[in-house]
């Protein structure tokens, strides 16, 4: 028993998470694999991106330096959740029309029952919720002299409250398709 709950929040701190990963080559991508790295903007959390994206590509065999001419350029976003009641419940509905003196139509309509979208006695039969997660995006773009040769980005639903700590396990996936073309794969994320 105790082993269990030792083992628990270890346990959930390490909750696993789906992410997809999108690619496109544009141009061919040369052989070279010296590359420099640079991020949209210069954030603290870029600056720790940046450090582990170098850390990756060079545990994979590139050579990163900061003047070549493939250049891997990086942003992340945080896309923000919704939540929607695909329902209408109006318990006031407000109406004018006309527009000269004396020739306004107004109208005010107080909903008291109505069996299909509520009223003031009624809830109705409410609608559909919708409810879309947090969302992290990890883009990376390889440039050669100014234009696009390969484009690469991760999105993953996540629980992790930081953008960094959601973007990290997301470049590894994203170096391994450096000048592939990718559809919807699945990666994980840990």
């Amino acid at each position: 028993m105790a082993a269990l709950l030792l083992a628990s929040p270890f346990a959930f701190a390490q909750e696993v998470g789906q992410g997809t990963l999108n690619a496109m080559v544009y141009k061919p991508v040369p052989e070279s694999r010296t590359v420099s790295v640079r991020p949209m903007d210069n954030s603290d959390e870029n600056l720790v991106l940046q450090a582990e994206l170098v850390r990756v590509l060079q545990a994979k065999g590139y050579t990163v330096v900061k003047d070549a001419p493939l250049v891997l350029v990086f942003e992340t976003r945080d896309e923000a959740g919704s939540w929607s009641d695909g329902g209408r419940r109006t318990l006031l509905e407000l109406q004018a029309s006309g527009g000269g003196i004396g020739g306004d139509t107004q109208r005010a309509r107080i909903n008291v029952f109505d069996s299909q979208a509520g009223g003031l006695f009624n809830e109705g039969q409410g609608g559909t919720r919708v409810v879309t997660p947090d969302r992290y995006r990890l883009d990376l773009t390889l440039e050669e002299k100014g234009q696009r040769l390969w484009q690469g980005w991760a999105t993953a639903e996540t629980r992790l409250g930081s953008s960094v700590a959601a973007s990290k396990p997301m470049i590894g996936p994203l170096v391994d398709n450096i000048g592939r073309t990718v559809r919807r794969q699945a990666i994980t994320i840990p």
